[in-house]
């Protein structure tokens, strides 16, 4: 269920750390009973990179065809800003728009730091 859901998702939100955080949904859609801070998701991103880093290449995905449609990414700076990975971006009224985003420079031989 969504409230179960939910329930698990804030007790995963507290073992990493993130003590300023409540959800009540998954899927982002506002709740005035939800919030984040900006360190609780830079939290979850290091854990995403940590915990998964086989898939953290789809942050950087800049577009992709399903169905003969083509869907591009929201966040635009993919392609303004070199090395960016992207990791999430989104909107709430209450805030407007927010994004997590971390990026990898490269040194004169071309090695990540």
């Amino acid at each position: 269920s969504l409230p179960n859901f939910a329930r698990l998702m804030n007790k995963k939100a507290k073992a990493l750390g993130m003590h300023s955080s409540l959800f009540f949904n998954p899927s982002g859609v506002p709740d005035s009973r939800q919030i984040t801070t900006a360190m609780d998701m830079a939290i979850l991103a290091r854990a995403l990179d940590h915990h998964f880093p086989e898939y953290y290449h789809f942050f950087q995905t800049k577009f992709f065809h399903y169905q003969g449609s083509s869907h591009h990414n929201h966040n635009h700076m993919l392609k303004e800003f070199p090395g960016l990975d992207g990791i999430k971006t989104g909107f709430t009224n209450a805030s407007g728009f927010n994004i997590s985003t971390s990026a990898v420079r490269y040194d004169r031989q071309n090695r990540p730091h």
